[in-house]
């Protein structure tokens, strides 16, 4: 019995053998395994607050009106020169130069949908004037040469917008629309240089600052350089509306001519009013938190 069982022992491992050996030099084998993969890495996300730096350049649109009313319209010596003067004084100026300031904002994506809001605020020192123009009194009337006297100045820009774009992956193409704030103060008159025979040098002039409250309308594009730094380039059109109006009077102590044989004081008046737009190209750098 003990024979037997050892030659079935003997035999098992007779037929065991080539597998064993397969096995073992498999092991030896070169192995078709890839390399292990890579760490995973997500894809860019727009979604988070920032806050950077911009430049560029800002040109305006400061609309000057003069509006004449009072002995404009009696005395019978100025026949003619209201009407006149309103049409050569409805002008503009525009004061232009480079700008510079901040920003902050948030964004927000889902697919490439990207939703955001921007606030920022940008130094301007825009300012334009002096002479403006100078014309003659209407065909008909005693020559009296008139110079317009104007200056349009803006310092700062500020604005809150709403954010809208699509974004391709690290490239965000977007429009902006939202408000706007700037500060504004200008200057308007006429010079009546010289004078009628007898009454001088004379000057109607006077100022007006506020800060005017609009609206702002514009697109951009932005890059992200890393999952950090993005860079941008942006276009708005500012209409900050319009300003405050004065009045002024010419000399009003001096006297008309003989009108009905009685002299009698002058208040050559004019309504002055002013209206602001602006067009802004910067680039600025922002950092994404």
């Amino acid at each position: 019995m003990a024979q037997t069982n050892w030659k079935r022992y003997s035999l098992a491992c007779l037929l065991a053998l080539p597998f064993l050996t397969g096995a073992a030099l498999a092991a030896d084998l070169p192995t078709k395994k890839g390399p292990p993969p890579a760490p995973y890495a997500p894809a860019f996300t727009w979604t988070g607050f920032y806050a950077g730096v911009n430049g560029g350049y800002d040109w305006s649109d400061a609309k000057l009106n003069l509006d004449p009313f009072g002995s404009w319209l009696t005395d019978p010596f100025e026949t003619g020169i209201p009407a006149f003067v309103a049409q050569q004084d409805s002008r503009g100026l525009n004061p232009a130069g480079f700008l510079a300031g901040a920003q902050i904002g948030y964004n927000w994506q889902t697919g490439p949908i990207v939703l955001g809001v921007e606030a920022d605020a940008d130094y301007t020192a825009l300012h334009a004037g002096g002479l403006t123009g100078v014309m003659q009194t209407p065909p008909g009337t005693t020559p009296e040469p008139y110079a317009f006297q104007e200056n349009a100045r803006s310092n700062w820009l500020v604005t809150l917008r709403p954010r809208v774009g699509y974004a391709f992956d690290r490239i965000l193409l977007y429009a902006t629309g939202g408000l706007a704030i700037a500060n504004y103060s200008y200057t308007s008159g006429y010079i009546h240089d010289p004078g009628p025979p007898g009454y001088g040098n004379e000057a109607s002039m006077g100022s007006s600052s506020s800060t005017l409250v609009g609206w702002a309308l514009g697109a951009g594009a932005e890059y992200a350089l890393t999952d950090h730094w993005t860079v941008k380039g942006e276009y708005l059109y500012a209409d900050l509306g319009k300003a405050p109006g004065f009045q002024t009077a010419e000399n009003p102590s001096r006297f008309v001519g003989q009108v009905g044989g009685v002299p009698g004081p002058a208040f050559y008046s004019a309504a002055h009013s002013s209206s602001l737009t602006e067009n802004v190209v910067r680039l600025g750098v922002n950092y994404k938190f």
